[in-house]
């Protein structure tokens, strides 16, 4: 009990800061670790996960060792990828090897492959290939076998997903294969309870626990369902080739199991189908259509919006597949950071998310979203989503400006005001400014608190306070756009009193432990959690990007906590933290460093999954994930991001309205004869579209304003040449600076069409 009290006062945690929104996700993973640890050791002869193959696999890199831990989880290949679309709440997904989890937390179906008298079983093989079709939410699984083709296919339309296995006979013999489709009491984090299973011929389909179907469009030649005292349907199949008929098992270890297998004769060159197709919701009919109609579904939704063609074509395809991972997760007026363990809203995540979506003219999926931000508000004006996070109405306030900034609708600000005013009140009362506070180092700071778990125990972070500020100064701008004066002189001394203590609690850590760089909080020399300061660059522009404390935070990470490129997060996380290393970067990439932008960016695209998307964080031995979703939204929002404002990004901490174009640019895709562009760019000026190319080794750079820009704005070109010798266009140069590698031009806002030789 002493152990216990210690570690309670130490983590900082009490009932205002604990989020009780988080305890369903914590003790469902809590209590599967402990399933996990119980039941699979003592069972590894049963077909396992992919995950569980590999780390209870003594001689797997993946292996970990049990001891007395009691608990045993996935955190080595927490991998997988969403199918879902936006027309629809749930979104299966399917791990490395083919396994379909069709709903959060529940059972799994896996297919095997019998021939020859040996069965495949993909979890157990490394001859298993996964890739995107289209770069879309459209999984392919290939098996690797020597006389038949044989391949997954996987994605959902509308309510309805749809599994196929297909098969075609590549040898030049008849061949007897069989198609086994398997109902696993298991998913990607491990143990999933299933009680009854039965097979209702009349449909053909499965039903389980009285509750989901599973239809097959043909019948299959031999179906039977076990429970844990039988065995696993897969063992039992190995073991006894006649196996029995059984239609119906009552697992009182919640722990059934069943098989449906399908026989084929296949001539040389012939092929064999089977699919199943699974209601996702309630009552839901199957729908008709097939993978084509999905993939025009998916192109109509990503041709509404901006569009970007570089030179390299395996980035065009993670930008694609990230840009449908956002859309994915929208689910009719909320965004969830992720289709499994985050499958949940977070107004940190979301305000990433949005942001990305926002950019790339997605209006019609955000507006509905951020409108719905008045109903997660309390009477009090807190915008909650987790209890004891202080740095969701920052993030609430931040997101409404910013997507006025691209959209321009007064009406729409008009309708958020009294909710957005009512959230700086919020603020206001919730900074601890009471005399008894006077002497404290937090003086005039929100409150002690977890705020992003990646930060590490509670305390009060100047995360917080630097998104509080960051609201602030939104609303000061809608003040000024809607002409509300009285609020904008109450907000503006706020701000500068929130900005006084905030300073002053910077300048009494700094002065404390000498430091240059910027610690997580008012208590803290430097670790990992400072991470979260790099807000104050990107993307909030709090300070100017080459501020020496933000320079100098950036080079204390990256010295301190990188492991081979990427941010390594020690706390909870302890993997290498592929959004946070991209913070990294975009920070450099605002303060004009295009080189450390670039490898920074590079080292996170190289660790892209085969179907194009990325854990929270990585194994830095397995390469796995190993915390929280296994295709997380927040990196998708990350990259898109970052390959926008390679193209294009406006400095907001200036005066007056500063453009910056090409900034983080390659060399080489200068030199390119198609090039790379940015079509229907969305900015605050209107949309713009960018074209570079190269003939006869001159370089053209087009620059048109599909709408009327504001010619009062600052445009800025950054040329990664040291000299470059124009062509034609210098009438609309008004002045070039070269520095360290840089053209940096200056030119008159419109219609640019700039040549040079280099």
């Amino acid at each position: 009990m002493r152990m216990f009290k210690a570690s309670n006062d130490v983590s900082g945690i009490d009932k205002k800061t604990l989020p009780v929104e988080l305890i369903p996700l914590n003790s469902i993973q809590l209590s599967r670790g402990l399933l996990n640890f119980t039941i699979i050791q003592s069972k590894l002869d049963w077909i396992l996960p992919y995950w569980a193959e590999q780390q209870y696999n003594p001689k797997s890199q993946s292996f970990i060792p049990r001891s007395h831990i009691g608990l045993s989880i996935n955190v080595t290949h927490r991998n997988w990828t969403g199918v879902g679309n936006p027309d629809c709440p749930i979104e299966p997904i399917v791990d490395p090897k083919g396994l379909v989890m069709p709903f959060k937390n529940g059972w799994s179906l896996d297919v095997w492959v019998e021939l020859d008298d040996k069965i495949f079983y993909p979890s157990r093989s490394g001859k298993v290939f996964q890739n995107l079709v289209n770069d879309l939410p459209i999984v392919e699984t290939v098996f690797e076998l020597e006389e038949i083709d044989f391949k997954l296919t996987t994605y959902t339309i509308g309510t309805s997903l749809f599994h196929q296995a297909s098969s075609s006979n590549i040898s030049s013999k008849k061949i007897n294969l069989r198609i086994i489709f398997s109902v696993r009491p298991f998913n990607p984090e491990g143990i999933s309870l299933l009680k009854d299973i039965q097979y209702i011929e009349e449909e053909n389909c499965f039903l389980l626990e009285n509750t989901n179907k599973v239809y097959f469009n043909s019948k299959p030649n031999l179906v039977h369902c076990s429970t844990y005292k039988e065995g696993d349907v897969g063992t039992i199949l190995t073991k006894d080739k006649k196996i029995s008929r059984k239609s119906y098992s009552s697992c009182e270890q919640k722990l059934a199991s069943a098989i449906a297998c399908f026989d084929f004769e296949l001539k040389e060159s012939e092929s064999g189908i089977v699919e199943a197709s699974i209601p996702l919701v309630k009552n839901g009919k199957i729908s008709n259509s097939n993978k084509s109609d999905i993939i025009s579904y998916w192109e109509n939704i990503l041709t509404e919006g901006t569009a970007i063609n570089t030179p390299d074509e395996k980035l065009n395809s993670i930008l694609r597949a990230s840009l449908s991972t956002l859309v994915m997760l929208t689910d009719d007026n909320t965004i969830t950071a992720g289709p499994f363990t985050y499958h949940q809203f977070w107004f940190r995540d979301a305000a990433y998310m949005i942001w990305a979506l926002d950019n790339f003219g997605f209006k019609k999926y955000t507006r509905r979203i951020i409108e719905s931000y008045k109903k997660f508000q309390l009477p009090d004006g807190y915008f909650r989503s987790q209890k004891g996070e202080w740095d969701s109405n920052g993030q609430a306030l931040w997101s409404v400006y910013q997507h006025y900034s691209l959209y321009k609708d007064e009406e729409f600000l008009s309708n958020f005001f009294n909710s957005l005013f009512l959230g700086i009140k919020w603020i206001k009362n919730k900074r601890l400014t009471e005399n008894s506070f006077k002497n404290e180092p937090f003086f005039g700071l929100l409150p002690l608190g977890l705020s992003a778990e990646h930060l590490g125990l509670a305390d009060h972070y100047f995360w917080d306070n630097f998104w509080s500020l960051a609201g602030l100064k939104s609303f000061m701008e809608i003040c000024k756009i809607l002409n509300k004066e009285k609020e904008f002189v109450y907000v503006q001394r706020l701000y500068d009193d929130f900005s006084q203590n905030l300073d002053k609690a910077i300048n009494y850590i700094q002065k404390k432990y000498s430091l240059d760089s910027l610690p997580a909080s008012p208590f803290r020399n430097i670790d990992c959690g400072m991470i979260g300061n790099v807000c104050v660059s990107y993307p909030l522009q709090l300070f100017e990007a080459n501020d020496n404390r933000v320079q100098s935070t950036l080079k204390t990470i990256e010295e301190n906590y990188f492991v081979d490129g990427l941010f390594f997060q020690n706390f909870i996380h302890s993997g290498m933290n592929l959004y946070l290393t991209l913070q990294i970067a975009h920070s450099y990439l605002y303060a004009g460093n295009r080189k450390k932008f670039l490898e920074l960016f590079n080292s996170v695209i190289s660790t892209a999954s085969p179907t194009l998307n990325f854990p929270e964080a990585i194994h830095p031995i397995t390469r796995g994930g190993v915390m929280g979703d296994g295709h997380h939204g927040w990196v998708a929002a990350e990259i898109a991001l970052a390959i926008h404002d390679v193209f294009i990004f406006e400095r907001t901490n200036k005066p007056e309205k500063e453009f910056i174009f090409l900034q983080g640019i390659p060399k080489e895709w200068f030199f390119t004869e198609l090039g790379f562009n940015i079509n229907n760019a969305i900015t605050s000026i209107g949309k713009l579209t960018i074209r570079v190319f190269s003939e006869d080794k001159v370089i053209t750079l087009k620059i048109n304003c599909l709408e009327n820009s504001d010619s009062k704005a600052r445009w800025f070109i950054h040329l990664p040449f040291k000299e470059i010798n124009i062509v034609e266009g210098k009438n609309q140069i008004r002045k070039t600076n070269c520095k360290e590698s840089e053209v940096e031009l200056e030119v008159k806002p419109g219609n640019i069409n700039l040549k040079f030789l280099v």
